[in-house]
């Protein structure tokens, strides 16, 4: 539920000149946006660099799924590289952004996409700031893979508590910041230092 937070931000960068463009993917968001009253027309999907990918749970059940897409995902662990695909067409599309803000949820804006971005993006010498919402199972699991964040330009919270659960997950605390202040403060700071955002943003 972070389309309003995103929109803000976007209308705050071009209000400021900037020129931005937004990244998002399909997932499982509209359905999930629906029980908390939120209408398709609020949701970022349109107007934008949409990838739609097939979605795989990342833990499916053989009643809901069936058992050949359960077994697809559990054997071949197809949700993995669906997630890494996606990494790759995020920064596909936002290849000729100086900064690319990306904004941390779960599923399809998990880690996983976020580190291949991050790899991605230290190859290219590019800036990627983050914006850490929540925290996925996969990180928690595979603790070494956090250390990707280390890539990062900068990586923004909105509360200590989250900022102490990354600081826990290896995350140098130096790099990570809180912002109580409201969205997009940080990029409007240092809006001089680039003429161009791309932001990989949920789709609700």
């Amino acid at each position: 539920m972070y389309a309003h937070n995103c929109r803000d931000m976007v209308d705050a960068l071009r209000h400021c000149g900037l020129d931005v463009n937004v990244v998002t993917s399909n997932c499982r968001c509209f359905s999930t946006a629906q029980r908390f009253d939120i209408a398709a027309d609020e949701l970022i999907n349109g107007n934008c660099r949409s990838i739609k990918i097939p979605h795989a749970p990342s833990n499916p059940g053989k009643k809901k799924h069936g058992i050949f897409k359960y077994l697809v995902v559990k054997v071949f662990r197809l949700d993995i590289w669906l997630a890494i695909l996606r990494g790759f067409l995020y920064y596909r599309r936002s290849q000729d952004a100086d900064v690319i803000h990306y904004d941390q949820v779960l599923e399809a804006f998990g880690s996983i996409p976020l580190f291949v971005l991050s790899l991605l993006t230290s190859l290219g010498q590019k800036r990627l700031i983050v914006t850490v919402h929540e925290i996925d199972q996969f990180q928690r699991e595979h603790t070494w893979v956090n250390r990707l964040y280390r890539r990062c330009t900068q990586i923004l919270v909105y509360s200590e508590n989250m900022k102490e659960s990354i600081v826990s997950l290896g995350v140098d605390p130096s790099k990570s910041e809180s912002q109580n202040t409201g969205p997009g403060r940080w990029h409007l700071d240092r809006r001089s230092e680039a003429d161009t955002f791309i932001l990989a943003v949920t789709s609700s």
